[in-house]
């Protein structure tokens, strides 16, 4: 293969769809795009059509510099077609405007705008040189259909437009033919309910009560507070009193005596709660441990294993200092049991003595009827 099918067959396979080039005397393919696809038969029909000059071709001739002859024609399926005089050159391409010359296999693209193609158009004539163009393959894809028009839309007897019908040209779903709507008489027959039997009020008893943020942050303040002084925590006397007076506002009775009640179970709980947290808090939290607090602990028990080996009651009977020990450490724990048990039961009393004051308070008992009840028992 020479220099020149060499050029060509690398200009066929990078610019053209199918491109190739014949050799009619010798009748062999010297260079092609793709193989296989143009055969004897089409070959033949092309060289016969150049050689007729049939009406399917639009023809275009012109000659070289160098003398050689050449045509370029455009077949029906964008096929155009190139003939030296030992040569025929076949190009397939679409949408792209090409100058063809078989001497050299110079084949470059043009700009698509009108006024740059006529200016190389007379460019290529004062050259003596022909161009072919392409037919520009159009394709029109809509992605939606059109929206009726409005005078395809059905229309009623007066001549005004139908609702019904302009819903089925619009909406999705399609609204039967046979149902008729008057909004005029749904609206007078919506004028003629009972408002009365409408469930217009809503019963805020089933509602929880709604703390705002600031309330929340108040109450976890409290209940830091209260773990700190439980008993002598001012903020959590005050808010018992509020409680308090508040309740004492109300005229019932027997409110005032659950509310009352409600606080002093919330105030025992909260006295449990403090316990167990403090107990709790007894335990060795996990913290991190660095090289320098392990340093730190173990300094600590040598010193301390130290002492205890130093120590004459060790020295003299070890086991039985170890027990004495332990036996004052069991006590120490149970001493701390009891002051917390101690503890919880004052506050029980005096949470009774105050029930019981307030039952006289709201149930007052004159001296005659104490006289009766004291007459039946005996």
């Amino acid at each position: 293969m020479t220099s020149w099918e060499h050029h060509a067959k690398g200009l066929i396979e990078q610019r053209f769809n199918y491109a190739c080039i014949y050799n009619i005397e010798n009748e062999k393919m010297l260079a092609e795009s793709k193989p296989n696809v143009i055969t004897k038969d089409l070959i033949d029909y092309f060289t016969r059509g150049l050689e007729n000059n049939r009406e399917l071709y639009m023809s275009f001739s012109g000659k070289l510099i160098d003398g050689d002859s050449y045509i370029i024609i455009k077949t029906e399926p964008n096929y155009f077609v190139a003939k030296s005089t030992y040569k025929l050159l076949i190009v397939h391409r679409t949408q792209t405007l090409y100058i063809a010359t078989i001497s050299d296999i110079m084949y470059k693209p043009v700009g698509e705008s009108i006024g740059a193609l006529e200016k190389y158009v007379e460019h290529l004539k004062s050259q003596n040189l022909s161009i072919t163009r392409m037919p520009k393959v159009i394709k029109t894809t809509s992605l939606h259909s059109k929206a009726p028009k409005t005078s395809n839309l059905k229309k009623d007897k007066d001549g005004d437009e139908d609702m019904f019908a302009r819903a089925n040209h619009t909406n999705f779903v399609a609204i039967p033919s046979n149902i008729k709507f008057e909004p005029i008489i749904a609206v007078d027959k919506f004028k003629q309910l009972d408002k009365s039997q409408l469930p217009l009020t809503l019963d805020t008893k089933d509602f929880a009560e709604l703390t705002s943020g600031s309330d929340k942050i108040k109450q976890k303040r409290e209940s830091f507070l209260s773990k700190l002084d439980p008993v002598n925590s001012s903020l959590l006397l005050k808010r018992r009193d509020k409680q308090r007076q508040i309740l004492e506002l109300t005229p019932n009775t027997s409110q005032q005596q659950e509310g009352l009640d409600n606080l002093n179970k919330d105030f025992i709980s909260s006295v449990d709660n403090l316990l167990d947290d403090d107990q709790l808090d007894s335990k060795p939290k996990s913290t991190k441990m660095t090289n320098q607090k392990k340093a730190n602990i173990s300094n600590k028990e040598i010193q301390q294993y130290k002492n205890v080996l130093a120590h004459p009651d060790f020295k003299s009977n070890p086991f039985l200092t170890l027990q004495e020990h332990l036996q004052n450490s069991v006590n120490l724990e149970n001493e701390k049991l009891k002051q917390e048990q101690e503890m919880k039961k004052q506050l029980k009393k005096q949470l009774t003595k105050k029930k019981k004051s307030n039952n006289n308070v709201n149930n007052p008992i004159t001296k005659k009827e104490i006289d009766i009840n004291e007459m039946e028992w005996n």
